[in-house]
């Protein structure tokens, strides 16, 4: 087969949905299939293939709305005319926007089966801050998203989530679509090499056994000043708890204020973007006590899935979606209650049984999110849609 995938954003940009498409793609050819990526154009990266994977680029120019994200005219042939020539079975998509929009057209003239996955919960109100700015307009622009993503939904064959959460949500908006649960993949064996503790620390002063990690955009979907809010009071319980950050977004600046103003300089480290192969072997995820996340818009987070990998803890909300991935490898609190956050990181910190506990859970867990057996289950998904396009 061939598959193409479109992605609304892709690389210099990391972001799980990137990696994990990635390494879905790269599993499908070692499976013997072919796949190739159609991308926005944009000046930041031209890279005519990746990991062996051919890029097409489309057209676009800039929204400001959201890193990354390019306009599309939906109206182009470019996507219609690479179906043609790569002789496309299988379109995927893995975002509601423009490009994916050309993508269905072309393949519903060209009589191409549509898979979506859906990984972003973009119907959420810190994703829609994003576009009306105003608090009173969300209500208005949630039903506006909703028909939005409805107009994919139904012109899609097939949908796909990570999350059962994701799934249901899906179901219960639209009860005639199809929805398949299939997790996000990663290469385990990636996760198999480190640099030492030593050196570890030696690269990044400040670093200690009782470090928490965070990975992800600096943005307030992922309410990082609800992390570090929390931290504070865990830090004054016990100073020795270190919190590193690593990531960008347009929250730093007032996020490195507020570590400044809190006088929590030496215990709080922002260490902007890490390639994400640099990130992996320079031990931060493999030593960190534990990763954390405040962030309650999540469908299932690549980072905290890392984690996993990693063989480390996991603090998390307990909200649904990211709640599934909770296993008796860590621990959750409620939803923006930074009292209970900050007593779970102090307790996970002095607790060396505790962190054993779920170190050792988190071995048996790790194998769900096998990037080669997940590549199984979209195959099969694959042949089951082209087998009823056919029979149709």
């Amino acid at each position: 087969m061939t598959i193409a995938i479109i992605l609304e954003v892709f690389l210099p940009i990391v972001n799980g949905v990137i990696t994990t498409t990635i390494n879905l793609a790269e599993n499908l050819q070692k499976k013997g299939h072919r796949v190739i990526f159609i991308v926005p154009a944009w000046k930041e990266f031209s890279e005519t293939s990746i990991n062996g994977i051919p890029v097409y680029y489309i057209s676009s120019i800039p929204t400001h709305m959201y890193p990354g994200i390019r306009f599309v005219s939906p109206w182009n042939r470019q996507v219609e005319k690479i179906f043609i020539k790569e002789q496309v079975d299988i379109l995927q998509l893995t975002g509601p926007w423009l490009l994916s929009w050309s993508g269905i057209k072309a393949a519903k003239r060209n009589k191409i089966p549509v898979i979506q996955v859906f990984h972003t919960l973009i119907y959420e109100d810190t994703y829609l801050r994003y576009f009306v700015k105003v608090n009173w307009l969300i209500p208005l622009s949630r039903i506006f998203v909703w028909n939005y993503i409805g107009a994919y939904i139904k012109r899609s064959d097939i949908m796909t989530a990570p999350s059962e959460h994701a799934c249901r949500t899906i179901k219960s908006q639209f009860p005639k679509s199809t929805v398949r649960h299939i997790l996000n993949g990663i290469d385990l064996a990636k996760f198999d090499t480190k640099s030492d503790f030593e050196t570890l620390c030696s690269n990044y002063p400040g670093y200690n056994k009782k470090t928490f990690l965070f990975v992800g955009r600096l943005g307030e979907e992922k309410s990082v000043s609800v992390l570090l809010k929390a931290f504070r009071k865990a830090h004054t319980v016990n100073s020795d708890l270190r919190l590193f950050i690593v990531g960008d977004g347009p929250g730093r600046k007032e996020y490195e204020k507020t570590v400044r103003n809190n006088s929590l300089e030496n215990a709080v480290f922002f260490l902007g973007r890490i390639p994400h192969e640099d990130l992996i072997n320079s031990g931060l995820i493999h030593h960190a006590r534990a990763m954390v996340t405040a962030s309650t818009t999540e469908n299932q987070p690549i980072t905290i899935i890392e984690a996993i990998a990693c063989n480390i803890p996991i603090i998390i909300p307990d909200v649904d979606g990211i709640n599934e991935l909770l296993n008796k490898n860590g621990t959750s609190f409620p939803r923006n209650n930074t009292e209970v956050f900050a007593e779970k990181m102090v307790e996970l910190a002095d607790n060396d049984q505790l962190y054993r506990s779920f170190t050792q859970e988190g071995k048996k867990f790790r194998k769900e999110f096998d990037g080669a057996a997940v590549a199984d289950e979209f195959e099969l998904l694959y042949k089951d849609t082209l087998r009823s396009k056919t029979t149709y």
